[in-house]
């Protein structure tokens, strides 16, 4: 029977002397199975031992069972090759040092090609050489082809200090520290532009020319004005001196330096909203400002322009000065003037001897005629109208007709767009010979009465109600 302190250290994969390394206990539940066969093995990593793995020095020798069996393999291929992680062999890296030796078989083969075209070159890492970074030492030396040629532009321009080499000879024309004489003029890679622009010192001259108008250095005269990129730029602002002229026009405006200001057409028309509403705060979509709806809340407001007019002069919700407001104002006047009119012929046809019955009459007479017609149009003029009662009660007749046929159809920008002949075409109901009533009702009268505001239906309502209180 087992007897130990600690029952939960057996089988712990560590073997754990005393008591617990017994044939009770099972020499330790196996974790000393390889300490009593190989009591001599002494290794820094025990854990290591039969981990699958070939590992060197120590661990592959006879004290330590060769690994405890993972190095039999290799020590039949390569029998002779001592190196101390044996699992990089054939790994497809050429290593250096002992790898590359027969006795490994040359790294397993995987320095067969590097060694035919190095054959004497004898370095630690044979992957640096051409690894893009020029590597000192015995790397840069004719027997390694100069690290693979990775040295060969430090070794042409010894004193060039540029921190990224693979830049040179790369067709593009690197500025600054690259295009100098130490450094060859970028490899070779700035001459034709040099020539062209011998003047010219700018950080990317591959921009010169580029399809794009770069401002600044780049747009001077010693560098062709951008390479002619900004001919058409500044044919159009001469006098604009802005860094990035390609942020001029581009939809947005640039409030900063000298892009909003005139000299720049005020960033190419980008800023003409913020300059002509500068206290509109409306910050969803700007771009709905203008574009032909009318949108509601911070946009309807006089510090937007009332959505830029789209939403008119003044706020949807007023109705003074609309089609209301002209019916309205013609309507109460007509009531008044219809008033005036039946006092006048009643006096009158008293004062002619018809007496009180025949003044009655002819009120009646007037009032049955505006129930008959059911609106208060002055539509039965009597034979004592003057020529301005007559052209009065024609341009109501005519502007209501219009309204009436025009307002239900069209927007109401529509009817400020109808030509003087279509508003006279639509005042056929007028048959009398004396034509400068229809002459008088202009387009202007529309402009005046009419504001695109409220619909035809909602002002016949507000004027009908205005009449009947009116009557009474």
């Amino acid at each position: 029977m087992c007897w130990v302190t600690n029952p939960y250290l057996i089988g712990n994969g560590n073997c754990d002397g005393g008591s617990y390394n017994t044939a009770e206990c099972e020499f330790d539940g196996g974790d000393c199975d390889f300490s009593n066969k190989y009591p001599n093995c002494n290794v820094e990593y025990p854990w290591k031992i039969r981990d699958g793995r070939c590992n060197g020095g120590a661990y592959n020798t006879i004290e330590c069972g060769f690994d405890w069996g993972d190095c039999e393999e290799f020590n039949a291929k390569y029998p002779n090759c001592n190196v101390e992680y044996p699992s990089k062999i054939r790994n497809g890296y050429c290593n250096g040092g002992a790898y590359n030796t027969i006795e490994c078989g040359f790294d397993g083969g995987d320095c067969e090609e590097f060694n035919a075209k190095y054959p004497n070159c004898n370095v630690e890492y044979p992957s640096k050489i051409r690894d893009g970074r020029c590597n000192g030492g015995a790397y840069n030396t004719i027997e390694c082809g100069f690290d693979g040629g990775d040295c060969d532009f430090l070794n042409k321009y010894p004193n060039c200090t540029v921190l990224y080499q693979p830049a040179f000879g790369d067709g593009n024309c690197n500025g600054g520290s690259y295009n100098t004489i130490d450094c060859g003029f970028d490899g070779g890679d700035c001459e034709e532009f040099n020539a062209k622009y011998p003047n010219c010192n700018v950080e990317y001259p591959w921009k010169i020319r580029d399809g794009s108008c770069h401002g600044g250095a780049y747009n001077t005269a010693e560098c062709g004005f951008d390479g002619g990129d900004c001919e058409e730029f500044n044919a159009k602002y001469p006098n604009c001196s802005s860094p990035y002229p390609s942020l001029i026009g581009d939809g947005d405006c640039d409030n900063y330096g000298s892009y909003n200001t005139a000299e720049c057409g005020f960033d190419g028309g980008d800023c003409d909203f913020l300059n002509k509403y500068p206290n509109c705060t409306a910050s969803y979509d700007l771009s709905r400002i203008g574009d032909g709806n009318c949108d509601g809340g911070d946009y309807n407001t006089a510090e937007c322009g009332f959505d830029g007019g789209d939403c008119g002069r003044v706020p949807v919700s007023s109705i003074v000065g609309g089609v209301a407001g002209a019916l309205l104002f013609i309507a109460i006047g007509n009531v008044i003037w219809k008033r005036k009119r039946n006092t006048s012929t009643m006096q009158q046809e008293i004062a002619g001897g018809g007496g009180v019955q025949a003044g009655n009459a002819r009120i009646q007479g007037n009032n049955q005629s505006i129930a008959d017609n059911g609106d208060p149009s002055p539509s039965a003029p009597t034979q004592n109208e003057t020529r301005e009662q007559k052209q009065h009660n024609r341009r109501f007749k005519i502007l209501t007709s219009i309204l009436q046929k025009k307002v239900v159809e069209n927007p109401l920008k529509d009817i400020l767009a109808l030509p003087h002949e279509t508003l006279q075409s639509d005042s056929s109901l007028v048959t009398d010979d004396d034509e400068e009533a229809q002459d008088g009702l202009l387009k202007e009268d529309i402009y005046v009465h009419v504001d695109k505001l409220a619909s035809w239906r909602s002002s016949r309502r507000l004027v009908t109600d205005m009449v009947d209180q009116s009557e009474t």
